[in-house]
């Protein structure tokens, strides 16, 4: 179990990459004082780097560890030292690993801002018995994947039972505006998606991937490829670019509320899309699914991936403060009982969805387990999703931090 004799309350890994670094200045504004918190990255000069982007913050670091995640020993002498750890380095499938292993032994709790659900497949099925030994709550796809797709689609059937808790709400629709950059971590990220084997891409689109393998339940719906007129929002739009990372944690959600006795309840699908410009027509959404369909072909050619690795966007690299200050999301949930909709519910934040938004989800995930411990004594260890996780005190607390719901 977590021991509060620990050194650390809190350790950032990867906190000198983009990402971890835009994190890392959030924590530095918005942890009290009573927090012990230390950042952890795999170079000394990003590091001293960072200790200069820190300093001008109240809130500083106890500790800037220098430890490369490839050295199994040294993370796990790390997080032996805390009671929680949240990663923000990128690609996981490469280096995060580790990290995950020691949180599952050692019983400290763990999140990260992964958007790669195979690779969360291999870590449930290698670290949840000894998570579930030791205690450790580990809660992957802390960040923009997929923290408001999995709120917001537990919240809009929430709403839909407190009207009438005798009828099943049989399908959840999504629709997604954003506006926005992207960091390296993510741009890798994208391109080793890109590269996956064929038999890794059909299992990709298995909706019930995250399901946990005893559960009664399985969704098998067929993958959503073409436009959806959505009635309830007045428009026609295609599925969004996160659907196949997003659909995976809610449906694990859906399955873990469910339980393993809960009887064939697959009745739920949930339908996640994105909306384009504003009067953006029917034939556009089309489009858009065509140029989508093509980038995807085009991309999994390895010339054209030598390309893109190339020319894109490099680790460390990500978009410009105006960008992540102008970027926005907004979330549109609509639920559905049969062909009845029977609650509605919207969530949105000012922010650059991948970087600042992402900063804001996370982080205050992480404060969950940190300033919030108590509330989650009794939840047994093993891989959760945020919903099912961290709940309402994380509704509460991205609505004080900023973030907007509406019903």
């Amino acid at each position: 179990m977590i021991q509060s004799s620990r050194k650390f309350d809190l350790i950032v890994f990867g906190s000198a990459g983009f990402a971890g670094k835009v994190a890392a200045q959030y924590f530095a504004r918005n942890v009290s004082g009573k927090v012990r918190w230390a950042v952890a990255g795999r170079s000394r000069d990003k590091m001293d780097r960072l200790k200069e982007v820190l300093r001008p913050f109240q809130s500083q670091p106890a500790e800037y560890v220098i430890v490369d995640h490839a050295d199994g020993e040294g993370v796990h002498n790390l997080i032996s030292q805390t009671r929680v750890a949240i990663n923000y380095a990128g690609p996981f499938g490469r280096s995060g690993e580790n990290i995950v292993a020691a949180c599952a032994k050692l019983g400290t709790h763990y999140l990260d801002i992964t958007g790669e659900p195979l690779w969360v497949e291999r870590m449930i099925e290698k670290y949840a018995p000894q998570a579930s030994a030791s205690g450790a709550i580990l809660i992957p796809f802390s960040g923009f994947d997929s923290v408001p797709s999995d709120l917001g689609a537990w919240w809009v059937v929430e709403l839909a039972r407190e009207k009438d808790a005798l009828r099943p709400v049989t399908k959840v629709v999504s629709l997604f505006s954003v506006r926005g950059g992207i960091n390296g971590g993510t741009y890798e990220t994208m391109l080793d998606m890109l590269a996956l084997s064929n038999d890794d891409q059909q299992r990709l689109r298995n909706l019930s991937l995250l399901v946990p393998k005893d559960a009664r339940v399985k969704f098998n719906y067929p993958e959503v490829k073409k436009p959806v007129w959505v009635p309830a929002a007045g428009v026609t739009a295609p599925p969004f670019f996160m659907e196949p990372i997003n659909s995976k944690v809610v449906y694990r959600s859906q399955a873990l509320r469910l339980g393993k006795t809960a009887g064939d309840q697959g009745s739920f699908q949930y339908v996640e899309l994105m909306r384009l410009s504003k009067g953006a027509s029917a034939a556009k959404a089309w489009a858009y699914v065509a140029g989508a369909a093509a980038f995807y072909r085009v991309g999994r050619n390895p010339w054209v991936l030598k390309l893109l690795k190339k020319f894109g966007v490099k680790s460390g690299q990500g978009p410009s403060p105006d960008v992540q200050e102008n970027g926005f999301f907004r979330a549109q949930f609509y639920a559905y009982s049969g062909k009845e909709l029977v609650s509605q519910f919207e969530m949105s934040y000012p922010g650059d969805p991948g970087n600042k938004a992402t900063a804001v989800l996370s982080c205050e995930s992480a404060l969950c387990l940190v300033e919030n411990a108590d509330a989650f004594s009794s939840l047994k260890g093993g891989f959760w999703t945020p919903s099912t996780a961290l709940g309402l005190i994380l509704y509460a607390r991205l609505a004080k931090a900023g973030v907007q719901f509406s019903v």
